[in-house]
């Protein structure tokens, strides 16, 4: 009588050595170092093309501004407080002004600048991030934070107003914080806003440039910009670069002459 078959003994399992599992953490991270910038100028070339998208829905919108109101387009800078005096070309990139005196249909605010398109009731909805670059990564400019909220009909108690991740071309036209505002005129209806048609190939939108410290905290290398003939590129940080430098700190007067020479810069490119 044959006995039972004996089941073979089980090997011992083989422990994983710790050269190849360091070799596997080797390969691992070169693949990672390899792909993460790839990744990144992926995710930076997509935030470029949105912006440059977001460039083209504005200059839209200020076409349909100016046939409404007589080729009038809302571009220019703002006053801090009732004081014209006090308007700084650096301030370009807010839409509403904190306001004792609001506007209709707002809680304390009025509009300035693109903010107009709001008030004129061509940004719909669900709209309003085509005022927003989405490459800023400073919550006072996002969309729709608690510092910049949206719709901006309500600016907080802490903020002077609502700010977009746009300079609008300071042309000669000043906004304040009081008194009666009309949408082809300044506050106090004497000086009209600058004809589009007019304006033919001129920069007049871009991200922001009010100082270098903006660049630092979105595209980094450099800004789409908006030419009033409907256009809308890319152009290198190089071409404006001294200038951003000197309009480093805090924002003064005396930097108005240096704002002006970095629109004509960008008017050439």
């Amino acid at each position: 009588m044959r006995s039972p078959a004996r089941r073979p003994l089980l090997q011992p399992r083989q422990a994983f050595p710790l050269v190849e599992l360091l070799v596997v953490i080797g390969i691992i991270a070169l693949l990672v170092s390899i792909l993460l910038p790839t990744l990144g100028r992926a995710r930076d070339a997509a935030q470029r093309t949105q912006c440059l998208s977001n460039l083209r829905t504005m200059s839209q919108m200020l076409v349909m501004y100016s046939i409404a109101y007589k080729d009038m387009v809302p571009l220019g800078y703002r006053a801090t407080g009732s004081n014209p005096n006090s308007a700084l070309k650096q301030n370009d990139y807010f839409i509403t002004n904190r306001s004792s005196t609001p506007e209709p249909g707002t809680v304390n605010a009025r509009y300035c600048s693109i903010g107009l398109l709001y008030g004129a009731g061509l940004i719909k909805e669900g709209e309003g991030e085509a005022l927003y670059c989405s490459s800023y990564t400073d919550f006072n400019h996002q969309y729709n934070q608690p510092s910049n909220p949206w719709p901006p009909t309500n600016v907080p108690s802490t903020e002077v107003g609502i700010r977009t991740t746009y300079s609008v071309r300071p042309y000669d036209v000043i906004w304040t914080s009081e008194g009666p505002f009309y949408p082809q005129k300044k506050a106090g209806g004497e000086a009209p806003f600058p004809r589009l048609s007019r304006l033919k190939n001129q920069a007049i939108i871009s991200d922001i440039t009010s100082s270098a410290t903006r660049l630092t905290i979105a595209h980094v290398k450099g800004v789409n910009v908006l030419y009033a003939n409907g256009a809308a590129h890319w152009v290198d940080k190089g071409v404006i670069n001294d200038d951003l430098d000197n309009l480093q700190g805090a924002f003064k007067a005396a930097k108005d002459p240096i704002v002006d020479d970095l629109w004509d810069k960008l008017d050439h490119e």
